[in-house]
């Protein structure tokens, strides 16, 4: 299972060295790792996708607070869109 977040951000450069900095975070609570992207068109429009949080782990993790205070102090706007997604394939070209 993954976890799709969609966010806007005040500052990508300060985004993405906060959201490099919070591995660890993301770890304990769930993360098998993360790949992220943004917009070529609006750059501070990022989505991420976290690879193996389940529901109770985001859950656990939104309880804390750790997650709120990253996402602040790394200028996310506005509250995230998040949804699971369920791996189907992966195809070489």
């Amino acid at each position: 299972m993954c976890l799709e977040i969609k966010l806007k951000v005040e500052d990508f450069d300060k985004w993405k060295t906060n959201f490099e900095n919070n591995v660890g975070l993301r770890k304990e609570y769930g993360s098998r790792g993360a790949v992220a992207y943004s917009d070529p068109e609006a750059r501070n429009d990022v989505t991420i996708v976290i690879k193996a949080m389940n529901k109770a782990d985001v859950a656990r993790s939104r309880e804390s607070g750790e997650f709120q205070q990253a996402m602040k102090d790394s200028g996310v706007v506005g509250e995230p869109q998040m949804r699971f997604l369920t791996f189907v394939n992966e195809l070489e070209t």
